[in-house]
């Protein structure tokens, strides 16, 4: 007969093979394009696996200012190796394993401080972003499962490997070090006079410093400096972002514990808590002037459900210091709290690193059976079906390259997306991620995606659509999308830990670069065949009558016989810097203005230079300065309503 732990340790790995053996094939996706792009880099300059560039919404970073250290990137090179290149479901196979660490470490983690340990590893397992994220290649899961089978063997006093396993977590996350002060008081009270324990906490640390050190000795620069300079660059801390990331947080942490579990638990011993936390949730959800009545709810319940168990957590482990008790409480509010101060986005994986604490914290309020198999169920079937959204989103994506791939007949093809889509155009169409302002050639192809920022970039002769498939999913749920309030990726979409938004996430275009035949001689932004003759410059109009310009915007118009004047129809915003403006037309000067104010002005200039007569006429317009709005990345100038000939 099997003893309790074994038939415990048993559910936990028949749960991660059951959450994980559907998703085997899913295609790559999210920020895995990213990592893989570091290991393959990883397999031709081992010791110097993030000192190269790579092109990143238009523009060329260099990895070593990434967000995560290399230690992922050194998994997946060692597995591009050893399968001879991406296999997606060999890849996640052995990815999986992971989540089996995870459920098995965090269940001898919660042994030392709760008597139901199955329950924690339970919620751990109905956590969100463990059955979301945890099919991805990103570096989370694995960092978690080391920091869990770290945390379990310094609580079961086996410091060399709890050594190896911190040290290997932090690889893996810089933000693995936010939680080793919480496993220092565990050493402080239960073995401070232990070396080898206060060792083990210090491997991370050391490992980590000696390797900036390292790169910057080699390099010249160390990667925390680097990674400094682009939050400071591409203001990734704007206090309009910041807060939007502060939000989304709470909601993702309310959704992790189930409000349905925050209130059935805090109702009986936290009343005071669950007050301050609605009222906190109901007080941001006021303030989302473009959300609908039902995302409020959905916002109230799960960041005010998040806000009460922080208050919670601080209480109790007020109360209840200095003992190793209220190490999990601890945990929870001094991680989200680092979390809200270093992270800029709210993705939801950011707090994967507290699925342990509250998980033992769950276990410890002493819920009934009934009252954890409604909760558990209910986060179980919403993290299934936002891990089944993304499955079919990511697919969706690779078969679009494959169609792609089928149209290009040899043609170069260049992308205007990123994450997966980018992955697959580049490894079934040979695709190159743009650059901004780069012009493309003749008879290429290029892909937009609408989800992701749109690079402006020109082309030599006009744009002539080829394909445009809109990606949607009959299950409404949405946990990224325009327009879907859907902070589960990114609070750079919205602040709900998902969305239900039954529209399309996101639309695929190919465009044709073509040889020049414009047709009309006065371009208006609202008007769907305006696209054809723009060449560059331009960002999408979504609909609207008016589309942003860059510093510089190029078209092909035709000038017509009567033709008397060029007319330029435009708003400078107010913060907006531009004050001069000038239009070439064929290379020869037609006029420029400058402007004082801010408003809507409409420029005009004589036509008699401007080409000849029946034929069409490259025209260019100028305006300086540019500039990046706080939290927005795309250089922008005017907002341009229409321009072209006129007989007036």
């Amino acid at each position: 007969m099997l003893s309790a732990t074994k038939r415990d340790l048993l559910i936990l790995f028949a749960l991660a093979v059951f959450v994980r053996l559907p998703f085997l094939d899913e295609a790559v996706q999210g920020d895995d394009v990213y990592y893989l792009l570091i290991a393959e880099n990883a397999r031709v300059d081992p010791w110097h696996p993030m000192q190269m560039g790579f092109r990143l919404q238009g523009e060329t970073v260099w990895a070593a200012g990434h967000t995560r250290p290399p230690g992922n990137a050194y998994l997946l090179a060692g597995l591009l190796s050893a399968f001879g290149g991406m296999r997606e479901t060999a890849f996640h196979a052995v990815s999986a394993r992971f989540s089996v660490i995870t459920l098995w470490g965090c269940y001898f983690l919660a042994r030392t401080f709760t008597e139901r340990p199955l329950v924690a590893g339970l919620c751990v397992a109905a956590a969100p972003p463990f059955l979301v994220n945890g099919n991805k290649l990103e570096s989370d899961l694995p960092m978690l499962a080391l920091l869990a089978a770290g945390a379990a063997l310094l609580a079961h006093r086996r410091f060399g490997l709890a050594a190896l396993a911190l040290a290997a977590g932090c690889f893996f996350g810089y933000q693995a070090v936010f939680l080793l002060p919480m496993f220092a008081i565990w050493v402080w009270l239960e073995a401070r006079r232990n070396v080898w324990a206060w060792s083990a906490l210090a491997a991370g640390p050391v490992l980590l410093a000696a390797w900036q050190l390292y790169e910057r000795a080699a390099a010249g620069t160390a990667p925390a400096e680097t990674l400094a300079g682009y939050f400071t660059s591409y203001g990734l801390l704007a206090l309009e972002r910041k807060w939007r990331s502060i939000q989304a947080l709470q909601a993702h942490l309310g959704l992790m514990v189930s409000p349905l579990l925050v209130s059935a638990a805090l109702w009986r011993q936290g009343r005071a808590e669950l007050a301050a936390g609605v009222a906190a949730g109901v007080l941001q959800a006021t303030l989302l002037t473009d959300y609908g009545l039902a995302e409020r709810a959905l916002f109230a319940v799960t960041a005010g459900g998040g806000v009460a168990v922080l208050l919670w957590c601080a209480r109790y482990a007020i109360g209840v210091l200095p003992k190793a008790q209220a190490i999990p409480a601890l945990w929870s509010v001094c991680f989200f709290l680092a979390a809200t101060a270093v992270f800029y986005a709210g993705s939801a994986r950011y707090l994967l690193p507290l699925a342990p604490a509250v998980g033992i914290i769950i276990a410890n309020w002493g819920l009934s059976r009934g009252w954890l198999a409604a909760g558990l169920a209910l986060n179980f079937a919403m993290g299934l079906s936002l891990a089944t959204v993304e499955y079919s989103q990511a697919n969706t994506y690779r078969a679009i390259a494959k169609e792609v791939a089928s149209l290009s007949q040899g043609r170069r093809v260049y992308s205007n997306a990123e994450w997966g889509l980018r992955y697959y155009l580049g490894k079934l169409a040979g695709s190159e991620p743009l650059l901004a302002q780069q012009t493309t050639p003749s008879g290429s192809l290029i892909v937009e995606s609408a989800l992701a920022a749109a690079i402006p970039y020109r082309v030599d002769g006009v744009r002539r659509r080829s394909l445009e498939e809109k990606i949607a999913s009959s299950f409404p749920l949405r946990t990224i999308g325009p327009g879907s309030h859907a902070g589960y990726s990114s609070s750079e979409f919205g602040v709900l830990p998902f969305a239900i938004h039954p529209g399309a996430f996101d639309t695929v275009t190919v465009y044709e670069a073509g040889r020049a035949e414009p047709t009309l001689s006065y371009l208006k932004m609202d008007d769907p065949r305006a696209d054809e003759h723009l060449l560059g410059g331009f960002y999408p109009s979504d609909g609207a009558e008016w589309r942003w310009m860059g510093p510089e915007g190029a078209a092909l118009v035709v000038k017509p016989a009567d033709a008397t004047a060029f007319e330029v129809r435009f708003h400078i915003p107010d913060g907006d810097p531009v004050r001069h403006l000038e239009v070439l037309a064929d290379g020869h000067l037609l006029g420029a203005e400058d402007y004082e104010a801010t408003g809507g002005f409409t420029f005009r200039a004589p036509a008699a230079a401007a080409g000849r007569a029946g034929e069409p006429v490259r025209i260019v317009i100028r305006a300086s300065p540019s500039y990046t709005p706080p939290g927005d990345g795309r250089d922008l100038s005017i907002v341009m309503i229409a321009f072209g000939f006129t007989t007036e």
